[in-house]
């Protein structure tokens, strides 16, 4: 029984009939492209040959002038030359210095359609090749670039297949393209929405040996296929782990994110606060290396939270997070919405003098005379409603303080 037998359960991302309509046309591609005959090139050229010659020798082998023009076109990269040999008995060794060169020429001008058909030929030519591994690999990418999930499963399943069979002592030389082909079918399973096996091949790769790089995002991954598969109890454990294992990674503001929402699907409020604030609070020196990803995620777990909280009336933890948030940026498109928030978080709590001074703050904004901020019409709004929320807040403090007065001398 096969370890690594491909799974026919798995969804496509695209019907299933249209990837071997996809794959056929690739192959009648391969045939109207690589089937020139054999005498086209005879015709050309003057040949010493011996017509009668056995199949199995070479044609080089009689005609230096024929094996010269094959070199020079190997140098050259000469496509319309190399096509001509692909089907001609030049020998196994010009043969796959052949299909390697025009497979260089092919990744060089990105053409995905004759890059297949060449490497399948590769494969069906040269079956027990040392290449064949990162050919496989290389098909399984441009397949599931094409949608064809089902094909580029297979191809990376056949990575694996192959370096079950190796020799013993070789196979240190397949374990980091066979866990490349692990980390690609895990990527393939999450791309197509099968999170439950692609968590199950992100977790065989934890397992073994990897650059740091690789491990950073396969642990990131794995606990992010666990948040997609709603194991937010198990999701939040491994995402922990990713967070203080790896505190300054690119990905870390998206798991800070994912940790934060997970314990809001667990109904643990408090939780989710800590988290988002320890993201609002990374310092900036800490975040050099993609500070853009970085204030995307904070800005996107603050204003989700903090939204959520407002609008079940925790008015408390959404001005915490709002206050957090608002010096992430000085553009009023940032600031404005978020200190017009706050002003109505301290409104909801009777905190009336804190939210006039959160009004004042987009009021008295030192760009409000640039033409494009009231331009914006939301910007606007936000202006306006600043505005007469601080002058009717300033007309109850007032009537308060008289009342207050009266009451007093009575």
């Amino acid at each position: 029984m096969d370890l690594f037998a491909a799974d026919d359960s798995h969804g496509d991302s695209h019907n299933p009939a249209n990837s071997e309509f996809m794959a056929q046309g690739i192959r009648d591609e391969f045939e109207h492209h690589f089937s020139a005959p054999s005498d086209q090139i005879v015709g050309q050229i003057s040949l010493d040959t011996n017509l009668d010659v056995e199949v199995e020798r070479s044609i080089l082998e009689d005609d230096e002038r024929l094996k010269a023009r094959l070199v020079n076109a190997l140098e050259t990269k000469n496509e319309p030359e190399l096509i001509k040999f692909v089907d001609m008995n030049i020998g196994d060794s010009f043969k796959r210095r052949v299909l390697l060169t025009l497979g260089e020429i092919y990744e060089e001008r990105d053409s995905p359609a004759l890059l297949i058909a060449l490497y399948e030929k590769f494969i069906m030519e040269f079956p027990r090749d040392k290449e064949i591994p990162k050919i496989f690999l290389r098909l399984g990418h441009m397949y599931r670039e094409a949608g064809a999930t089902n094909t580029a499963l297979a191809k990376f399943y056949n990575v694996l297949n192959v370096a079950l069979n190796v020799p013993i002592d070789e196979l240190k030389d397949y374990q980091e393209v066979s866990h490349r082909a692990q980390l690609e079918i895990a990527e393939t399973f999450f791309a197509s929405g099968s999170y439950e096996k692609a968590a199950k091949f992100f977790k065989r790769l934890l397992r073994v040996e990897l650059v740091d790089e690789d491990r950073e995002m396969v642990m990131f991954k794995y606990a992010y296929t666990l948040y997609l598969s709603r194991n937010f109890t198990d999701a939040i454990i491994s995402l922990g782990t990713f967070v203080n294992e790896f505190e300054n990674s690119d990905y870390t503001g998206e798991a800070r994110y994912l940790l934060s929402d997970s314990y809001t699907q667990l109904n643990d409020p408090k939780a989710a606060l800590r988290e988002t604030l320890t993201l609002l609070s990374a310092e900036a020196d800490k975040i050099n290396k993609n500070p853009e990803a970085w204030l995307y995620w904070k800005k996107r777990t603050g204003n989700q939270l903090a939204n959520q909280f407002y609008h079940t009336s925790n008015f408390l933890d959404a001005l915490t997070i709002y206050k957090a948030m608002v010096d992430l940026s000085n553009n009023p498109e940032w600031r404005w919405p978020v200190l017009y928030q706050i002003g109505l978080c301290y409104e909801k709590l009777e905190m009336k003098p804190k939210a006039m001074e959160s009004y004042d703050q987009i009021v008295q904004d030192d760009q409000i005379g640039e033409q494009e901020t009231m331009e914006d019409a939301t910007l606007a709004s936000i202006y306006e409603m600043a505005g007469w929320r601080r002058d009717r807040l300033d007309m109850d403090i007032n009537t308060e303080v008289s009342l207050k007065s009266l009451i007093d001398q009575t």
